[in-house]
C-alpha cells in the first residue's frame, strides 16, 4: 500500500477537487539540487492529468527559498490565517 503525502477534498472555490499538500520535502544533505522543484513539478503534472483543479501548500513566512521555489512554478500567495485544534489526552 502506497502513503500519500497529500490528501485531496472538495471546495466551491476552486470548482472541484484540490490537493492540500501536507509534506513534501528534501533531506538537508540533498538540497540545492533541483529534486524538489522535481518533485513538485511531478505531484503538479499528476493532478492535472488526475482532474484536480488546484494545490494548496504553506511553508514558514521566513522561508524565502522554498517562497521562491513555488512563486516560479506558479503559485501565489494565499492571505489566510491557519487555525489548529488539539484534543488532550
Amino acid at each position: 500500500m502506497a502513503s500519500r503525502f497529500f490528501n485531496i477534498g472538495v471546495s466551491l472555490s476552486s470548482g472541484g477537487p484540490y490537493i492540500w499538500l501536507n509534506e513534501l520535502f528534501v533531506d538537508p544533505d540533498a538540497r540545492n539540487r533541483g529534486i524538489g522543484r522535481k518533485l513538485l513539478l511531478h505531484v503538479i503534472y499528476w493532478a492535472e492529468n488526475e482532474g484536480i483543479k488546484g494545490i494548496e501548500l504553506e511553508t514558514g513566512i521566513h522561508n524565502a527559498v522554498t517562497k521562491h521555489l513555488y512563486n516560479s512554478l506558479g503559485f501565489h500567495d494565499i492571505i489566510s490565517k491557519r487555525y489548529g485544534f488539539t484534543f488532550s489526552s
